[in-house]
């Protein structure tokens, strides 16, 4: 399993092209996605993208199997966020 530094997340928070990543993933998303729907987040990093979906008003249900991203994206999540420190296996685990 390949981890990435925290560094490397943080970092992404500034980089163009993690930003433009979650900006066309939103747009994407804009016409399938209904306030109330629940977003499963694989590998949500330090958790950016939770607070996106949590604006278009879904529930989001995240995972991210590196410990230190896992601790910036659960201390940061936005209400109603649900974060994990598994891979997608362990949210299969979960019964999420």
């Amino acid at each position: 399993m390949r981890t990435y530094t925290l560094e490397n997340c943080l970092a992404q928070r500034t980089d163009r092209y993690p930003q433009a990543k979650r900006e066309l993933t939103r747009r994407w998303l804009v016409p399938y996605a209904k306030p109330g729907m629940t977003l499963v987040n694989v590998g949500c990093g330090a958790g950016d993208f939770n607070a996106v979906a949590h604006a278009m008003g879904l529930n989001v249900i995240a995972c991210e199997p590196d410990p230190a991203p896992f601790q910036v994206a659960r201390d940061e999540a936005p209400p109603g966020c649900e974060v994990h420190n598994c891979d997608l296996m362990g949210l299969a685990e979960l019964g999420v």
